[in-house]
């Protein structure tokens, strides 16, 4: 389990200064952040690879057990008992 968030978003993708360097996608490909209580993750890539159910997205809210495709990639977020 990771924990991401402190005064600035966290990023994903496949540069170096990611948050959570991940092969194969873009250099900056989203970012996660909190913003009036809820936890948000936006795409950053030219073109949108996040899939959040069945449906392509450029951003969505992130909720407890909320499973995101994000180019080869299924991410599931889980809240933290703390």
């Amino acid at each position: 389990m990771m924990r991401l968030f402190g005064e600035r978003p966290a990023r994903l993708g496949a540069a170096r200064g990611c948050d959570v360097r991940l092969p194969r996608l873009a250099p900056l490909e989203a970012s996660l952040l909190y913003h009036s209580g809820l936890l948000l993750i936006y795409s950053l890539a030219e073109e949108s690879r996040m899939v959040v159910g069945a449906e392509k997205v450029a951003w969505a809210v992130v909720r407890d057990n909320t499973i995101l495709s994000l180019g080869p990639y299924s991410l599931q977020f889980v809240r933290s008992a703390e």
